[in-house]
This record gives structure tokens, sequence and C-alpha cells, in this order.
């Protein structure tokens, strides 16, 4: 993907996080009573002592297109729509090239993977923004975890460090790659490809 257009997306997100509160919540994932899995939001405390994400984040379901939630796409910045959904069909592409990349490294039929996943791929976009923290040693940005996923397209910001992974029983800080997508395997393709 051209850097240039990478650049606008985490421009579009650096945009949307610096509105004031009252816009973003607009989009906010609690309806009502309900918590929906989608929209703008952070963990919510439930009890003394929980362990939090310290991390704001807009959820949005991207693919497939018709089960979009577009009333919680927010509108401004007023390229936020048309980017993250050119953003989609680009990495979506980039999920496919990845997917045929391990089926033939594996000697499996190049298509494999994406007979096996169909047609009606479900994908979702994650923006995070991590506020400073006054107490940081006492949070995470994001907990320790693994992708209940096939495949994640991690999208780096050159000014935020800090991912890691666990390799035999040591975190490793990721280096940030400033022209490209990080794929992460999830539990799923580990899974399928045994």
């Amino acid at each position: 993907m051209p850097d240039g257009f990478l650049g606008s997306i985490r421009e579009m997100a650096r945009e949307f996080f610096a509105l004031p509160a009252e816009e973003k919540m607009r989009y906010c994932r609690r309806d009502g009573d309900q918590l929906r899995p989608e929209g703008y939001g952070n963990d919510e405390v439930r009890f003394e002592g929980q362990i939090l994400d310290w991390s704001d984040r807009l959820y949005l379901k991207v693919q497939p297109e018709d089960q979009r939630m577009l009333d919680l796409w927010p509108e401004t910045p007023t390229c936020f729509r048309d980017n993250l959904h050119e953003y989609a069909i680009k990495v979506r592409s980039a999920i496919g090239d990845t997917l045929r990349g391990i089926a033939r490294v594996l000697g499996l039929q190049e298509t494999h993977f994406i007979h096996r996943l169909g047609d009606h791929l479900l994908a979702f976009a994650r923006f995070n923004y991590y506020p400073r923290c006054s107490r940081p040693h006492l949070v995470f940005g994001i907990k320790p975890h693994t992708d209940a996923t096939v495949l994640t397209a991690v999208l780096q910001d050159p000014g935020v460090d800090g991912l890691q992974l666990l390799c035999d029983s040591n975190w490793v800080k990721v280096p940030v790659v400033p022209h490209a997508l990080l794929i992460n395997l999830g539990d799923l393709m580990e899974i399928m490809s045994n």
C-alpha cells in the first residue's frame, strides 16, 4: 500500500481521537443499558482490582459490507468513511495474498485457506489511542492476549511503540515498520494450519 495512503489512515484516526469527548460519544458502544461490541469506548470498570486496557478505541465491522453499522462510522473527519472503506478493500487484498502465500509454503493449493473461509469474510477495524497515564506501571496499553482470528493486519503508528510478542517465555519488542502492515497469525490460523 502506498505510504501516503497509510499515513492518511493514521492521520484520520488521530483526528477522530482529538475530537471533543461529546463528539466521540456520538459513536459510543453503549446503547442505553446495552454494551455493543462495535463503536467508540474503553474498558468499563466492573470491579475493584480489574485489569484494564489503557486505551480508547473505535471498533467497526468493515466486512461484509452489508453488515456495517454505519451510524457508528464517524462523520468527522469527513474523509473517515471513504478512507476506511478503501482501507478495508486494500487490507482484504493483502490478507488474501498472505493466505495464498501461507498455503504455498505449506505445500497446499494456493486457494486452500481462502476456500475454507468462504466468501463472507468477517473483518473489523480497530483504532487504538493510548492517552497519557499517571501510573503507567500499573496498566497495559492492551493486556497480553492472542488474536482469536485467522489473521490480523496491524497498521502501527511510527510514534507509538510497545507492541511485543512472547517468544520462548520472553517478551520481545516488535519494531515499527512505518511503510507496511504487520500481519499477525491468529488462533484460527494456528488451528487451520496445524
